[in-house]
């Protein structure tokens, strides 16, 4: 639950500076699918919040690497 509330809150962040970024000229079925996606980042945070994610012993460090390896993952998707 720690790792999955970790990625969620990398890809959450990813998906809302899509939103934002998106031309008003984007076709809304587009930005339908990106908010729906977003939404369900959202939903698979909370659960795994509910089920004490955030309590893993390690957590903040385990966080860090993980939303760093995410972030990376995310920085390479761009330029490949």
């Amino acid at each position: 639950m720690a790792c999955t509330i970790a990625v969620e809150e990398v890809i959450e962040q990813h998906y809302k500076s899509q939103i934002d970024s998106l031309p008003t000229t984007t076709p809304s079925e587009i930005k339908k699918v990106i908010e729906s996606c977003y939404l369900d980042e959202i939903s698979h945070k909370e659960k795994a919040e509910d089920h004490d994610g955030r309590e893993t012993k390690g957590y903040k460090t385990l966080s860090t690497a993980i939303k760093t390896g995410c972030r990376a993952a995310i920085w390479l998707s761009k330029r490949i």
